[in-house]
């Protein structure tokens, strides 16, 4: 089994979607993870991301310091799950980084 056609970015999401998020908090966790990127051009990997039905994502009336905005929100799909999975797989097999026993 190889690796999947996945960026580094890409699997990052797919790692932080645990549990669902806002594309607001999203953008934070992988702020903190060193990937830095403006609102357009994270909005449109996550709309990759959904055309390849690696996540699933949909707006939500939400409210933020007593405003009530749309806000999109997104989850890892099950075929993100198996993608996540195979790049785990692929990396635990790697003995140079000490992942094999």
């Amino acid at each position: 089994m190889g690796i999947p056609d996945a960026s580094h970015l890409q699997i990052a999401v797919l790692d932080s979607l645990s549990s669902e998020k806002s594309g607001r908090e999203l953008r934070a966790r992988l702020a903190k993870l060193g990937y830095k990127q403006g609102g357009p051009a994270f909005y449109r990997m996550m709309g990759r991301l959904e055309e390849s039905k690696l996540v699933e994502g949909w707006q939500q009336l939400s409210e933020i310091d007593g405003i009530q905005i749309r806000e999109k929100r997104y989850r890892i799909s099950a075929e993100g799950i198996r993608c996540l999975e195979q790049v785990r797989e692929h990396y635990s097999q790697l003995s140079c980084f000490g992942l094999t026993s």
